[in-house]
């Protein structure tokens, strides 16, 4: 037969907390052969030594037979017997109570020879389990609010001091809710949802919770918040069934999640209307992190640097020196610049003017701005820079420095005349002399007198153009008759060239502004005399052009560059060779033509090679 008890099992058993045991099955009276410390409180005399001693003699009488018939069935079956709070042994402070576990153990017969006895002490586990004063303390001490409803009418049993809030009713004691009706304490919560619940749990069985269940209180309007759970309680033999109601406060968090909600979809809106704001802007926004990579950026910027969709974080400085940026006077950048130095060392940058893109069409005047955007403790985290393109601003400016410029050449050269001529006629009145001498003096001041009030109305056109009030009074006018008769008129004045014209001999009507139409074609001739200074003769021809009356004013001058030719119809515009022809102007005649000429509903054009002369174009619906 195996040997069970040896020297080492010993050391094995002696060091485990719970009570072991073995015992011999092959006797009826199960002897005790071996045990440790720990199983001795369960011995009826904790000091005997049981070794050898029939199981009867250690244990109580009635409780040595139930042991003894599970140790004979496990000897029979081979099985295992376990059990919960199987034992219970009095003590002075209050019983203990065992688990008892028996396991059968087989010889080289295969039977069972040895049985192998576990208790295990299950007194704290049992005393939290069945003693009503410790569940009452611990239902007492709780941080939810627990009662006990019994009947149909909800009568509260028993409540622990929390309940009361959850009542939301004044009830200054636990012991003034015992023993009355729920909705007698709280007639305020009768038709609310908790009631609808509480007849559903009681009348299915079923169980409810809920998180953040809203209760009115009995006074005041702001509804409090609860984690609520009901049970279902079986009834005793001899009374009715009852309902287990617990609710946690969660009052303080639901308004504290509704505070962030709050505060957080606030703070999505202001950062929604920041990024409509940021959005709708036409200048570039940048925001820059410490190392000056682009965080953020509007449509604006983008299109500034040239770039589309969401592009790959990089510092703002490579985007820029992708576009040559250069000094405004077209100076290139000091080797090893930095634009955004100052930036991020704390500085603001109030607008440093900048060239981009290559020298022509591509190029762009910007003027680039920032300020730093730095943290609580003043640490630099960022930045924000603003690019503004102000390339039309500096256009303007150029047209403003070559209006002043053209102006005083255009009144300087006809007053220098009306002096000097004046002068000679003031002289030679003084003499005595008179005739065709005297009379060619008063024509050439009378002559510059004109071209200084015709520069006047040029100027004056375009103020009013300018601000839409340049009076139009449009009527139906035969145009063959008005180009006829400007054409005689201007042929007067004009000794230096022969007007040819070429009239439909059918009336060609259109409803337009008769003075103004006039205006047009006395620019178009003019210009024409002006600037073929080696020819003798300007072309004019009118004809039907479908449902158009089509005007053309041809002369065989200097012509216009091709690539100037899209630009000619600006405002202070004049063509370079004109310039450097020494051709004076302000270059505000054709800009005026196209805009009487759009708004009689018509158009107008130049065909023109240089060298080779011109021919401008105008169209009018007709009638």
């Amino acid at each position: 037969m195996t040997t069970f008890v040896d020297e080492t099992w010993r050391q094995f058993v002696a060091g485990i907390s719970d009570g072991i045991a073995i015992v011999d099955a092959t006797n009826d009276h199960f002897p005790i052969v071996e045990f440790n410390d720990p199983f001795r409180p369960l011995l009826t005399d904790p000091h005997h030594t049981p070794a050898g001693v029939p199981w009867h003699e250690l244990f109580p009488d009635g409780e040595a037979d139930r042991i003894r018939d599970i140790f004979r069935r496990v000897r029979a079956s081979g099985e295992p017997f376990i059990a919960r709070d199987f034992l219970r042994r009095d003590a002075p402070a209050h019983p203990t109570f065992w688990d008892w576990k028996c396991l059968p153990l087989r010889g080289t017969s295969g039977r069972v020879e040895r049985i192998l006895v576990i208790a295990l002490d299950a007194t704290r586990r049992h005393l939290v389990r069945h003693d009503p004063v410790l569940d009452a303390k611990i239902v007492e001490q709780i941080p939810i609010g627990v009662a006990t409803l019994m009947g149909p009418a909800y009568v509260i049993a028993s409540a622990n001091p929390r309940f009361a809030g959850v009542l939301g009713a004044p009830a200054p004691r636990t012991a003034d809710l015992l023993d009355r009706p729920l909705f007698g304490v709280a007639p305020h919560l009768a038709d609310t949802a908790l009631a609808a619940i509480l007849r559903a749990v009681e009348t299915t069985g079923e169980p409810f919770s809920a998180n953040d269940f809203a209760l009115t209180p009995a006074i005041g309007d702001a509804s409090t918040f609860w984690n609520v759970a009901v049970i279902a309680v079986s009834p005793a033999p001899e009374g009715a069934g009852g309902l287990l109601l617990m609710a946690a406060d969660t009052t303080a968090q639901v308004r504290a999640r509704h505070e962030m909600e709050e505060l957080a979809g606030a703070a999505r809106r202001r950062a929604g209307q920041l990024e409509a704001v940021i959005g709708s802007m036409v200048d570039g926004v940048f925001i820059l992190d410490v190392e000056g990579t682009v965080i953020e950026s509007n449509e604006a910027g983008l299109a500034l640097l040239g770039l589309a969709g969401a592009p790959p974080a990089r510092r703002l400085t490579a985007y820029l020196a992708a576009l040559a940026p250069r000094h405004a006077d077209g100076r290139s950048l000091e080797p090893g610049t930095d634009l955004l130095a100052d930036l991020l060392a704390g500085r603001v940058v109030p607008g440093e003017q900048l060239l981009l893109g290559e020298p022509g069409a591509t190029e762009r005047v910007v003027s680039l701005s920032g300020a730093p955007v730095r943290e609580a403790d003043g640490r630099v985290s960022g930045a924000v820079v603003l690019l503004r393109d102000i390339s039309a601003q500096k256009r303007a400016d150029q047209e403003k420095d070559t209006f002043l410029s053209l102006i005083s050449h255009e009144v300087k050269s006809p007053l220098t005349s009306i002096k000097g001529f004046a002068q000679l006629a003031r002289r030679a009145a003084a003499a005595g002399t008179t005739g065709e001498g005297l009379l060619r003096h008063l024509r050439v001041i009378d002559q510059q007198v004109a071209r200084i009030e015709h520069l006047v109305n040029d100027l004056s056109d375009v103020t009013r153009l300018q601000q839409g009030t340049l009076r139009h009074e449009p009527v139906d006018v035969d145009l063959a008759t008005l180009v006829r008769t400007v054409v005689e008129q201007q042929q007067v004045t004009i000794t230096t060239h022969r007007l040819s014209s070429t009239v439909a001999g059918e009336p060609l009507v259109v409803h337009a502004d008769p003075a103004r139409v006039e205006q047009v074609l006395t620019n178009l001739i003019a210009n024409a005399v002006k600037y073929s200074p080696a020819a003798d003769r300007v072309d004019i021809v009118l004809a039907r052009d479908g449902a158009f009356a089509r005007l053309s004013v041809r002369d065989e001058g200097i012509g216009i560059p091709r690539s100037e030719q899209g630009k000619l119809f600006s405002r202070f515009y004049r063509a370079s060779n004109v310039a450097s022809g020494g051709l004076g102007g302000l270059g505000l005649g054709l800009f005026i033509t196209r805009e009487i000429v759009m708004h009689n509903g018509g158009h107008i054009w130049v065909e023109s090679d240089e060298g080779r002369g011109s021919t401008f174009h105008v169209t009018l619906p007709l009638v």
